[in-house]
């Protein structure tokens, strides 16, 4: 990946927790999210610098190693064990202000308790999209790419959102909205 590819991508990704982030606080302003992005550039820039080298370094190392399946699969392992607890990194960034290293700990911090959640949320939004993706003609994969990275970043910073508690964990269902419903009624029924 070229540096310009690495600077977009982090603005691109900075931008979009910005402005989620901005929306569940009551002001979603794109100015202000364009603004907040620019402003943790450097940091969201070595953020996706050192996710991207967690998975190449490995692969450099084993290649100078003896072949063995069980490296592999360990260091296969380590990666996703990584990536996952630094899945906040962006958002904590971006939303708290944090340089690398409290980024790190904060993410690691809020993947406490839920890794496989977090981790089966990745893969459903990162794997998915690229199932979809190989599907499309070559002209529908640029476009459709960018597209499904912006949504793949938007699932990753409403989980964030929903872990620090800016938005509700867990969504009524049915059953309960028409519960409620029927006590509000019942109560407005009661009181005339």
């Amino acid at each position: 990946m070229g540096g310009e590819n690495l600077v977009v991508d982090a603005l691109a990704d900075g931008f979009v927790v910005a402005f989620l982030y901005g929306a569940a606080c009551g002001r979603a302003s794109p100015v202000e999210a364009a603004a907040r992005a620019l402003s943790r550039l450097p940091s969201l820039v070595g953020a996706e610098a050192i996710v991207g080298t967690i998975f190449v370094a490995p692969f450099v190392v084993l290649l100078v190693a003896p072949p063995r399946v069980a490296l592999w699969r360990c260091a296969f392992a380590l990666q996703i064990y990584l990536a996952v607890r630094l899945i906040f990194w962006r958002e904590v960034i971006v939303a708290e202000a944090a340089g690398l290293a409290s980024a790190s700990r904060r993410s690691w911090n809020l993947v406490h308790g839920n890794w496989w959640r977090l981790a089966f949320l990745a893969a459903v939004t990162w794997w998915g999209a690229g199932m979809l993706l190989k599907r499309l003609p070559a002209y529908l994969s640029v476009p459709a790419d960018a597209l499904l990275g912006l949504a793949a970043d938007a699932v990753m910073a409403s989980a964030y959102l929903q872990r620090v508690g800016l938005l509700p964990r867990r969504r009524p269902t049915l059953t309960q909205l028409v519960a409620a419903r029927a006590a509000l009624r019942s109560g407005v029924l009661d009181s005339s």
